[in-house]
């Protein structure tokens, strides 16, 4: 049984984001979708390509833990597009 549980501030999780940031796009973008997404970490890993809708900007969830699948639209990072995600956006806590 879980008594307690923790969560990043703000300013922490915006330090995670720059951090990936600087290593890839690629880990950035595999912290910032599940944040912005509320995915747990089986969640992301059992995301398909399938599952990201470029043209309608949409990304399905695949729920676990018994919970209903979901369509969520995608918003492109302040100062970025899907395309650029990994160049000069700026990270922050309203992104």
């Amino acid at each position: 049984m879980r008594t307690h549980q923790s969560y990043l501030t703000p300013d922490e999780m915006i330090a995670v984001l720059k951090a990936s940031k600087e290593r890839s796009a690629r880990d950035w973008a595999m912290v910032l979708v599940p944040c912005r997404h509320g995915m747990r970490a089986s969640e992301i890993c059992g995301l398909r390509l399938d599952d990201v809708d470029l043209k309608r900007q949409a990304i399905t969830v695949r729920r676990m833990k018994g919970s209903l699948d979901t369509v969520q639209p995608l918003y492109p990072h302040r100062g970025a597009t899907a395309r650029r995600a990994g160049g000069a956006a700026s990270v922050s806590p309203r992104s």
